[in-house]
């Protein structure tokens, strides 16, 4: 519950920041393009933190009682991309 707490907070103190700044179209470009190059690492990132790194997270459970860590998880995104990965976890149940 502090996790949560605490990640709020920083949302919430950023947010005007966030708000108040004024982006051109080029600049949402390059944030964009920047962003689908950091596409995996950013979901593994996600992976590693919201769910291997939560006891609680329901789908830690499933990927353990699959026998799938987090360098398993790594490795198929490497080799199969997010979509192929998340394709696969679906058809292995």
């Amino acid at each position: 519950m502090f996790d949560d707490v605490r990640m709020f907070a920083r949302f919430a103190g950023g947010l005007r920041g966030f708000l108040e700044q004024k982006l051109t179209l080029e600049d949402c470009r390059r944030k964009l393009e920047e962003s689908l190059r950091r596409r995996e690492e950013s979901f593994l990132l996600l992976v590693e933190r919201g769910i291997f790194g939560n006891f609680r997270n329901p789908y830690r459970s499933l990927l353990e009682w699959a026998g799938i860590a987090l360098e398993d998880l790594r490795s198929l995104v490497r080799k199969e991309g997010i979509e192929g990965s998340l394709e696969k976890l679906f058809d292995a149940g």
